[in-house]
């Protein structure tokens, strides 16, 4: 089974560093069961172009940018789930303000424990 959706936002908001716009965002999410037991989910985020205002007031368009994500879930029993997750695989600079770069390609493992 696969089920897809979007969503894409425009905001203006304020924050320490000042004002800045996010021209367009739009995320992308592909659920896909590929077992009883094991679930991936894969999620595409692009974040348009946006302005952004620096300590000395002055404003900078910060590049577009696209995250690739993946995560598999797979399921131990009722009460255990474990989990590996690969976010921004395409390793794509991400500005959400000036001087301050998002993160880069992240690996995550988990372990859930649901029987209380």
């Amino acid at each position: 089974k696969l089920s897809c959706s979007a969503r894409c936002d425009t905001t203006l908001a304020t924050g320490l560093l000042g004002v800045w716009l996010s021209c367009s965002a739009l995320p992308a999410i592909a659920d896909e069961r590929l077992l009883a037991i094991a679930q991936l989910r894969r999620t595409a985020v692009f974040s348009g172009a946006e302005l952004d205002e620096d300590f000395d007031a002055k404003l900078h368009q910060l590049p577009s940018s696209t995250q690739l994500n993946a995560k598999l879930f797979y399921h131990l029993n009722n009460a255990w789930r474990a989990s590996i997750s690969i976010d921004n695989w395409n390793n794509d600079i991400v500005l959400p303000q000036s001087g301050l770069p998002g993160q880069g390609r992240t690996l995550r493992v988990g372990l859930a424990y649901s029987g209380f």
